[in-house]
């Protein structure tokens, strides 16, 4: 996934020297007048405005010190003058390929797998709604066989009800397709940010509200754990003190459960990654058990593949082989992977091709990852990939639809909501999905 705001200190450099952004601001105008910011550099800043629709404005300013943040809270203006010098999240990094060129694709794929291997299930039986413990007069909705998968990386920073609606949230004279809302991000170093750190700023009572909101449209709430920027394994996060710590955020949060969008692709290289995620979802299963709470995981495709010689523990086949059991679906990331490109029905469920050979949907049942748990992971517009693996809507539903027909209907997940304002796009998918 690719986060808006994490260009912030990536870019900072390029925009400093970039003559068309070269509005200054008065010290005054920062907090007041624009969305949500952080200070790249000594002496200069980047401002990155929310309020503008699908687009982001870039601007240059001398207004504050080097890691303070400044943005909008429902509405209202906020300062933190304390500094904060981590970089923003994003999510989706390219995996490193080989400089080796990649294996061409077949002239003459083989045919798709045999239906009756594909629709193996080995989910547990299905969650059931079932009365809020801490909220009685609140169901929490079963998991939805056909999942709808949105993430939310920051929210509006204008009215009330376009402050709700950024969220996601349910009113009485609208709603929206997806079923599953995800907010990013919360970070092992730095707790909630983003979408995240709004919701946790809200009053307790208006998340109560908007959980029941959420509910009453048999809509999930989670939150997303790391991101791409964020690697706790190389960076030697404990996964048990880590896995508590995000547990009790939940918890505390009033989430529905976690998405763990874990990207450390150097640990995942030497070996040692697959071992902390194992650990560390156990502890977090244990921690937020069934049938309360919900645990996905958002790995991108080529974590799949099965070659030791990529990745010596064997990658996400050696998790899904340990504790599959515990996590509820994947939401699999089929884009910006490089020469591995999963852009037409073949590449996408079919036969990968590119430096990550095996590594479609089908192909990844195959290797005993359950079909009902595979739910394709896409980019809504072309604002939201960097490289490859976008589709056209209609493309994916064409995909999508013969997919069916070979057994498999997990879901989709789209990154992200602020680029699907109509609905179009998860509106076309689920009428193939459904």
């Amino acid at each position: 996934m690719l986060l808006p705001l994490s260009l912030l200190l990536w870019a900072s450099y390029l925009v400093q020297t970039s003559s068309s952004l070269n509005t200054r601001l008065s010290a005054g105008d920062g907090c007041a007048n624009y969305g949500i910011y952080a200070c790249a550099t000594e002496g200069s800043i980047l401002i990155c405005n929310y309020a503008s629709a699908q687009t982001l404005v870039w601007q240059l300013s001398n207004t504050c010190d080097a890691g303070t943040f400044c943005g909008f809270l429902n509405g209202s203006p906020y300062c933190l003058p304390t500094v904060r010098t981590i970089p923003a999240p994003t999510s989706a990094l390219i995996i490193k390929e080989s400089p080796t060129p990649p294996l061409p694709i077949p002239p003459s794929p083989p045919p798709p797998p045999n239906p009756a291997t594909a629709t193996t299930l080995q989910n547990p039986p299905p969650q059931t709604s079932e009365p809020n413990p801490s909220n009685p007069s609140d169901t929490i909705p079963s998991i939805p066989k056909i999942k709808k998968v949105v993430y939310i990386d920051a929210s509006t920073n204008s009215a009330q009800t376009a402050f709700d609606l950024s969220l996601g949230v349910p009113t009485p004279t609208s709603t929206n397709p997806y079923n599953i809302i995800i907010l990013a991000f919360w970070l092992s170093s730095a707790g909630a940010w983003d979408a995240a750190y709004t919701w946790t700023h809200l009053p307790p009572e208006t998340r109560t509200s908007y959980i029941e909101a959420y509910h009453r449209s048999k809509k999930l709430v989670l939150v997303s754990a790391f991101g791409s920027t964020e690697n706790p394994t190389t960076e030697g996060k404990d996964p048990v003190e880590t896995a508590t710590r995000l547990a009790e955020f939940v918890k505390e949060s009033g989430f529905d459960g976690v998405d763990v969008d874990w990207e450390d692709n150097a640990a995942m290289e030497a070996g040692s990654g697959e071992a902390w995620l194992v650990t560390f979802t156990r502890v977090l299963r244990e921690a937020l058990p069934r049938p309360r709470y919900v645990i996905s995981h958002a790995p991108q495709a080529p974590y799949f593949v099965d070659d030791r010689g990529r990745y010596k523990g064997g990658g996400y086949l050696t998790v899904d082989r340990e504790v599959g059991e515990l996590v509820d679906w994947y939401n699999v990331q089929f884009y910006n992977q490089g020469s591995a490109r999963y852009d037409t029905c073949q590449t996408l469920f079919y036969e990968s091709g590119g430096w990550f050979q095996g590594t479609s949907v089908f192909e990844i049942v195959g290797k005993g990852v359950d079909v009902g748990k595979v739910v394709v992971g896409k980019p809504i517009t072309r604002a939201g990939v960097m490289n490859t693996g976008f589709m056209e809507a209609w493309d994916l539903a064409q995909c999508f639809s013969k997919a069916k027909e070979m057994g498999w209907n997990a879901g989709v997940m789209g990154w992200q909501y602020s680029l699907d304002p109509s609905f179009n796009w998860i509106k076309t998918l689920s009428d193939a999905l459904e």
